[in-house]
């Protein structure tokens, strides 16, 4: 004797499936949308205090070559480089060249091209999460990490950018959490 088709079993099947697939969905729509804006917050408040330092340090004449870092501004570049989960922090003057670096030897450097780069010269704040394939101004990094944020921080002085913080991030924390 064969079973007689059951309506209610297909039904049950499907809800299943539809269930799951939309809670699947779901839950990688809001761990995107979470991770966004935290990653996006934590890039806010970090230009903000690169921001008032600089304005702080009246940094103006460093980014724009007219005076040396004084002791006070190479201080404040190196506790950046040093916050947790920071890898490496550099910083562009308006000429794209880097006029300081967590990496002494990427000092006097220019990469090209590097879009992101431009957008923050134009006064944008600029968030890159991406897997950790080399591109140029990754030399001498130390990419153990499998995904690496890259923050580019505009800095200005009136409503004039004067120079970009670049810092690479170790997201691990932050997935952790999430």
């Amino acid at each position: 004797m064969r079973n007689p088709f059951r309506l209610t079993r297909w039904f049950a099947v499907l809800g299943f499936v539809t269930i799951a697939l939309v809670s699947v969905v779901s839950s990688y729509l809001l761990s995107r949308f979470m991770v966004s804006n935290v990653l996006h917050r934590d890039a806010s408040v970090s230009m903000e205090f690169v921001q008032s330092t600089a304005e702080v340090q009246q940094a103006r004449n460093y980014f724009t070559g007219q005076r040396a870092a004084d002791t006070n501004l190479v201080e404040f570049f190196n506790h950046i480089s040093t916050m947790p989960s920071v890898l490496r922090a550099n910083v562009f003057g308006a000429d794209r060249t880097i006029i300081w670096s967590s990496d002494p030897s990427m000092i006097g450097r220019q990469f090209e091209p590097n879009p992101e780069l431009d957008q923050a010269l134009r006064g944008r704040l600029q968030i890159v999460l991406d897997k950790a394939d080399w591109k140029p101004e990754h030399m001498l990094l130390d990419l153990r990490e499998e995904i690496v944020v890259e923050n580019y921080l505009p800095v200005r002085s009136g409503n004039e950018v004067i120079g970009v913080v670049e810092l690479y991030k170790s997201p691990r924390t932050l997935f952790a959490s999430v």
